[in-house]
């Protein structure tokens, strides 16, 4: 049974071929807190594929070559780094200490517009003011 994965990577681009292969491309922007979400991790996604990408060309590589080290199939392995499937976070983290790629999540203010021109950040849930803070009872080493 093949399991359909929630969402491409690759979809939140204006075009999905350059997932992982080029720097300077154009993502959709982001509507609500869960696309979001989404596009920053589909953003960390491909700044790690394109660091694969670069660490396979410099040594002579193939995908299968890295899919048989990281013991996966070398199709799975293509998909995710094409933007097709989403990678788990572990092989993010493993990928971005193979190639040294820094992964950087941008800010919301960046990835989204808010509805009805509020703010961005608006869409963040709000946490509200600490107990103790709102009824003034803090003394000054209990923050």
């Amino acid at each position: 049974m093949t399991h359909q994965s929630s969402f491409a990577p690759r979809d939140l681009l204006t075009h999905p071929a350059d997932f992982g292969r080029e720097i300077n491309v154009t993502w959709r922007y982001a509507k609500s807190l869960d696309e979001a979400v989404r596009l920053s991790r589909s953003i960390d996604q491909h700044m790690q594929s394109l660091g694969i990408d670069r660490m396979l060309r410099r040594g002579r590589y193939s995908i299968s070559d890295l899919a048989k080290v990281l013991g996966e199939r070398p199709e799975t392995l293509a998909a995710k780094l094409r933007g097709r499937t989403p990678a788990p976070e572990g092989d993010l983290v493993l990928w971005s200490w193979l190639s040294e790629t820094k992964r950087v999540h941008p800010p919301l203010v960046e990835l989204a517009h808010a509805p009805d021109g509020e703010r961005p950040d608006s869409l963040l849930p709000q946490l509200g003011v600490p107990a103790r803070l709102a009824s003034r009872v803090v003394d000054e080493g209990s923050l």
